[in-house]
C-alpha cells in the first residue's frame, strides 16, 4: 500500500471521471510506495471496486491512454504489471540524462573544472568503513547485511534518482535507517504471531487437561 500515492491520487484534480479516479485509487492500494508497481488481477479490483470486468478493462485502458499509469502485460499465468504515474519519473530520467550529456561537454571543454560536477551515484560504489561502523552502533550490528543494502541502495536509485544526494554516504544513513526499522517491525509481528500461537496452545492444552480432570472426577463418582 502507498498511502503517498493514495493521496497523490485523490488530490489530482485532472481525473475527471470518477470511475477511473476509484480504480487509480485501488490500484494505489497495492502499490509499492517507491516504484509505484503493482499487479492485481483484474478480477481482484474489480471485486475490490465493485464494477464489472469489461468496465474495469475499459477504464484501465483510459487511464493507460491519459498517462496516469503505464501496463506491462502479463498472460495466462501473471497478472498485467501496472506503474502508477509513469511520466513523473519519466521526467526525471530526462534530466539526468541532460545532466549527463552537459557534464560530459563541460568535461571536454574544462576536464580540471568538472571533476566535482556529475554527483550520480556509480555501479561500482561502496559505503566508507566509517559508514558502516557508525550505522552498525546505531542500529546494532548483524542487523543489515551491507552487502545486500548496498546492491539494494546503488540499483533502486541508479532506476529512479541517481543524482538524489550530494552526499551518499548520508543517503545510505538513511536508507539503512529506514531498512533498520522496517526489520524491526517485521521481527515484532512474528513475535507477535508466535506469542498467540503459544497463547492459543495454551488455552486448547489447558481444556484438554480440564476435561480429564473432568472425566477422573465423574469416574471417582461412579466408583
Amino acid at each position: 500500500m502507498s498511502f503517498s500515492l493514495m493521496a497523490k491520487v485523490w488530490s489530482d484534480d485532472t481525473i475527471d471521471d470518477g470511475i477511473c479516479k476509484f480504480i487509480l485509487l485501488c490500484l494505489a492500494d497495492y502499490a509499492d510506495n517507491e516504484t509505484g508497481e503493482c499487479y492485481p488481477s483484474l478480477t481482484t479490483i474489480a471485486k475490490k471496486t465493485g464494477f464489472g470486468i469489461r468496465t474495469v478493462k475499459y477504464k484501465i485502458q483510459k487511464l493507460e491512454s491519459f498517462g496516469y499509469i503505464k501496463i506491462k502485460s502479463g498472460n495466462s499465468f501473471k497478472s498485467n504489471t501496472y506503474y502508477l504515474y509513469p511520466n513523473d519519473k519519466e521526467v526525471v530520467h530526462e534530466v539526468h540524462h541532460v545532466v549527463h550529456d552537459m557534464h560530459h561537454v563541460v568535461h571536454e571543454m574544462h576536464p580540471n573544472l568538472s571533476s566535482n560536477l556529475d554527483n550520480s551515484i556509480r555501479e561500482d560504489w561502496k559505503p566508507k568503513k566509517k559508514t558502516i561502523e557508525e550505522i552498525d552502533r546505531k542500529h546494532g550490528k548483524g542487523i543489515l547485511n551491507h552487502d545486500n543494502e548496498t546492491y539494494k541502495f546503488i540499483n533502486y536509485y541508479l532506476g529512479t534518482d541517481p543524482t538524489k544526494y550530494k552526499d551518499w554516504e548520508r543517503g545510505y544513513h538513511n536508507w539503512c535507517a529506514r531498512e533498520a526499522e522496517r526489520s524491526a517491525k517485521i521481527t515484532s509481528i512474528n513475535k507477535f504471531k508466535a506469542s498467540r500461537t503459544s497463547n492459543s496452545n495454551g488455552s486448547v492444552n489447558g481444556l484438554y487437561a480440564g476435561l480429564i480432570a473432568e472425566f477422573s472426577n465423574d469416574k471417582e463418582t461412579e466408583t
